[in-house]
């Protein structure tokens, strides 16, 4: 399996939740991680078309393609060894229902957990792992 860029939010908290649980659950090394606004994060969103007022999104640049928000998270899921792969169902969830699902999160993300002033860094044993 080719490697997997996740792009995220580097000042949220939840974002930060999500890449440790990716992180816990990639026994391959699938994924590679980046912030959005990092050099690796402009330049791939600059190459796939994502706008860079797109800050609430997680976009997952995989197969020659970029797949944002809630198409986002059901590639990650479709690529995480099982248990967790079965999430990948989510995909058969009409997309306007998992887009407003994704977007109250995404509305909501600061209220549930505080903004972080500064991206936090990760374990030595993750760090290959992180694009800058």
């Amino acid at each position: 399996m080719d490697e997997v860029v996740v792009l995220f939010d580097g000042h949220c908290a939840l974002c930060h939740g999500f890449v440790r649980f990716v992180l816990k659950a990639d026994r391959g090394g699938v994924f590679r991680f980046a912030g959005l606004d990092s050099e690796t994060g402009r330049g791939l969103r600059a190459e796939f078309g994502v706008p860079p007022g797109e800050s609430d999104t997680v976009v997952v640049v995989a197969d020659g393609r970029a797949y944002v928000r809630s198409d986002a998270v059901v590639a990650v899921a479709a690529r995480l060894p099982w248990p967790w792969r079965a999430l990948g169902w989510t995909a058969r969830v009409p997309r306007a229902w998992r887009e407003a699902g994704y977007r109250w999160v995404a509305r909501n993300r600061f209220r549930w957990r505080p903004r972080l002033d500064a991206c936090p860094v990760p374990p030595p044993a993750w760090r290959e792992r992180f694009l800058p």
